[in-house]
């Protein structure tokens, strides 16, 4: 089986880049970084969630594909730079596109209440976590020697693992996601 994707990212999330997102949100580091940790497996699960509806597998495939890898290795210094706003508000626009705008918000709350963040902070860690994410995604597709539908595959196949990685407390988030997600070998879907 492949390296776990999700311990991939983790081991790429920083203390420099959480100490950058904190003083961009104007939060405590701890909380901050309590919360990226809890919102890492819920949009990867979110994502693959999404990827189960129709358009939704080629969407993500897209966001992969079209995202920056050298983001993911530069984003305590693209955290720190004047373009930070406009990667947070394309990283909002991009999220809100790939699961719609009510599951976006329904996402914000829940970050919001499960780390005791204020509801537009919340909304702005998904804004900054959406791009690092699609980033490191791009990364691990490029490093394992794959493209993006061989790695939104991967991440399909590893879909058990991610959902058990999200916090108790934001199980069921966005509302959809608690949908069962056919993660069968012959299951059909525009993952394949």
């Amino acid at each position: 089986m492949a390296a776990n994707i999700l311990e991939s990212i983790r081991r790429q999330t920083t203390s420099a880049t959480i100490g950058a997102a904190a003083r961009i949100l104007g939060e405590p580091v701890p909380q901050v970084g309590a919360a990226i940790e809890a919102t890492e497996p819920l949009l990867l699960h979110t994502l693959l969630t999404a990827a189960q509806d129709a358009g939704g597998g080629r969407a993500l495939v897209d966001a992969i594909a079209d995202a920056d890898p050298q983001l993911a290795a530069n984003m305590r210094v693209a955290l720190g730079s004047s373009g930070r706003h406009a990667m947070l508000r394309s990283g909002v626009r991009k999220l809100s596109s790939l699961i719609g705008e009510e599951q976006f918000g329904a996402l914000a709350d829940g970050v919001a209440t499960y780390s005791d963040l204020p509801a537009d902070s919340a909304r702005s860690l998904l804004g900054l976590m959406t791009p690092f994410l699609l980033s490191l995604l791009a990364r691990e597709a490029g490093t394992r020697g794959m493209d993006a539908r061989g790695m939104v595959r991967m991440i399909k196949a590893q879909g058990e693992q991610i959902a058990e990685a999200v916090p108790e407390g934001l199980v069921g988030l966005p509302p959809n996601a608690s949908e069962a997600i056919d993660l069968s070998p012959g299951a059909t879907s525009e993952l394949e």
